[in-house]
């Protein structure tokens, strides 16, 4: 898998404990064809929740330096990675890193689909976190074609749920339980929302 480094600072990593699963363009991308489409890009921590796309039209593909200098995969509004595991239910916490270039067609960056899952509202850069179909909306806008940190927190036993960017507190609320533990990055299990922009981790 190669070595494990962050792509804010280029620094290598190691996976922290208690982490189900972990994606970095830097290391984890396989299955690549020569125009650098990605087929796999995997779970670096090795527990078997590697994202897939075996759809040609449908891979997004890595840009070696687009990261502020390090790898990151690139979506195009028609591209998605599926995971054939599932999340776990209980307490989670997300943490994406993601540049958004254009909000159009709203943008999933991780979960399953509308009701369970980490996006943008469409048409506008504002992140929702959604769990057993009720939203934590954003305070925030996402300043666009910049690289950020998204980060949301779910506690299964009160059911609060905190999402911040760039470690500021955006938004909060309570939610029920995890519905649907699909895992798509990228756009939602179905196709829809596709992101344009870029995730390197």
């Amino acid at each position: 898998r190669g070595t494990l480094r962050s792509p804010g600072t280029g620094e290598e990593l190691s996976t922290p404990t208690g982490v189900i699963g972990h994606w970095v363009a830097s290391a984890g991308v396989t299955d690549m064809t020569l125009s650098r489409l990605i087929g796999t890009w995997e779970d670096v921590r090795g527990g078997g929740l590697d994202l897939v796309q075996p759809a040609g039209q449908n891979k997004p593909y890595l840009d070696r330096f687009s990261a502020a200098g390090y790898p990151c995969a690139e979506f195009d509004g028609s591209d998605a990675l599926i995971s054939l595991q599932v999340l776990p239910g209980g307490s989670l916490t997300r943490v994406v890193q993601v540049r958004v270039d254009d909000p159009t067609l709203g943008g999933h960056l991780l979960g399953a689909g509308n009701g369970d899952g980490l996006r943008l509202l469409p048409g506008l850069p504002r992140l929702v976190f959604e769990q057993g179909g009720v939203r934590v909306n954003s305070s925030a806008v996402l300043p666009l074609g910049k690289q950020v940190t998204v980060l949301v927190t779910f506690d299964e036993f009160s059911g609060a749920a905190e999402l911040y960017l760039d470690n500021v507190l955006v938004g909060q609320g309570t939610v029920p339980a995890l519905a649907d533990p699909t895992l798509s990055v990228g756009a939602t299990k179905y196709g829809g929302q596709a992101l344009r922009g870029g995730i390197p981790e």
